[in-house]
């Protein structure tokens, strides 16, 4: 069997499910093989992730880090997206069964036997550009990639997977397709509370201009005595220094904190310590540092469009967090669970519980009965992956 990743060095939500996908295969006793572009740095994924190398094949067609390449050229980009699709062409031959966790590159949705959609699908770029990844939003990369689709693009000939009910609907609202929800796993063993909670507000996230990181700004300007802590990934130095000189110029660098690359065992702790989580990025896809916050006992508040909002608070306020359309509403909501702990405790109570659901346990089972099914019956291709 293979597992397919554009980069693991990405180190996001789509490479740690790629990651528990062969866990959860290799437990089973299955030989797994890796398909990536670039090599993968396992020092970097073992710092930021957690996870140890976990497979003894891997294919990829540079042997160096080409998402810190990035930073030095842009035009590495376009290498890593076309090394990526060059190696998982043609991989259906060559395995039982191939799985792409990397699905939002859709001109390779039948290049796989099973592909998982994490994020938006780039041909949807055009009608959200906010949600194209950055280093994809070049003129060159985009007239290419639409010929690319028209050459390959046909309707899906294999099992569809989505991360979220929301991811659900934009499938089938846009492109017409039918993806059955595989909601990612959470390490969410590995998170625990703190005796004393503080007076902290944090938010992890990327470095990138589409999270919307400004928004943490302005919501500290009017919730006063409160400290702000950003816990992020640098992919964008640039950004990062953009949002620390807003900060400056709002006087607020006494109470709003940018943190880069934190090693997990100090994030575990500062999420432990924290009372509230602030998530900043509409139309998120599904969002496991969510499930990671509340698996520390930390009360999300979200915006009311996305993957948080369908899927994790299920669509309802003061159950599991809250919601909000504006910076106003994100503030009251932050304000009334910084005052009122008794509140704060009950929910985070809830969330901890709410957390267990999203367990590496739960998605092992499901991953592991839809592989199988794949494997056993060829006839599978086109079916409907609801059935499964």
């Amino acid at each position: 069997m293979a597992v397919a990743n554009i980069s693991l060095n990405f180190c996001g939500g789509a490479q740690a499910v790629a990651l528990e996908i062969i866990n959860a295969l290799a437990n089973r006793g299955h030989s797994v093989t890796l398909i990536t572009a670039d090599k993968v740095n396992w020092e970097k994924i073992k710092d930021l992730m957690g996870f140890s190398r976990i497979v003894r094949r891997e294919i990829s067609v540079v042997s160096y880090d080409l998402v810190e390449s990035m930073e030095k050229d842009p035009k590495n980009a376009l290498h890593l997206v076309f090394s990526f699709l060059r190696k998982l062409f043609g991989a259906k031959k060559r395995y039982d069964v191939v799985v792409n966790s990397y699905g939002d590159l859709d001109v390779s949705v039948n290049f796989a036997d099973i592909t998982l959609f994490a994020s938006f699908p780039f041909s949807l770029s055009g009608l959200f550009p906010d949600m194209a990844p950055i280093y994809l939003k070049k003129p060159f990369f985009i007239t290419v990639y639409k010929i690319f689709r028209e050459l390959f693009v046909r309707r899906p000939s294999g099992i569809l997977l989505t991360n979220s009910i929301f991811m659900k609907r934009i499938l089938r609202k846009y492109l017409g397709w039918n993806a059955a929800v595989l909601h990612p796993p959470v390490k969410v063993d590995d998170f625990y509370t703190a005796e004393r909670k503080e007076n902290v507000v944090v938010t992890v996230s990327r470095y990138v201009p589409g999270k919307e990181l400004y928004k943490v700004l302005l919501v500290a300007r009017k919730v006063p005595k409160v400290r702000f802590i950003v816990v992020g990934r640098t992919y964008d130095e640039g950004h990062l220094s953009i949002l620390m000189e807003i900060r400056d110029s709002l006087q607020l660098e006494g109470r709003v904190e940018f943190l880069s690359d934190l090693p997990r065992k100090q994030l575990l702790d500062l999420l432990s310590r924290a009372k509230v989580y602030l998530h900043t990025k509409r139309r998120e896809p599904f969002g496991m540092s969510v499930i990671e916050v509340m698996a520390s006992g930390c009360v999300p508040i979200v915006p009311r469009e996305g993957g948080p909002w369908t899927d994790i608070l299920n669509e309802k306020d003061g159950l599991y967090g809250y919601s909000y359309h504006n910076i106003e509403e994100a503030a009251m909501h932050i304000k009334r669970l910084i005052s009122e702990d008794s509140l704060r405790e009950k929910i985070s109570k809830r969330c901890i519980e709410r957390s267990r659901s999203f367990s590496r346990e739960v998605f092992h089972k499901r991953i592991i009965e839809i592989v199988e099914s794949c494997a056993l019956d060829s006839r599978t291709r086109g079916i409907n992956p609801l059935s499964l």
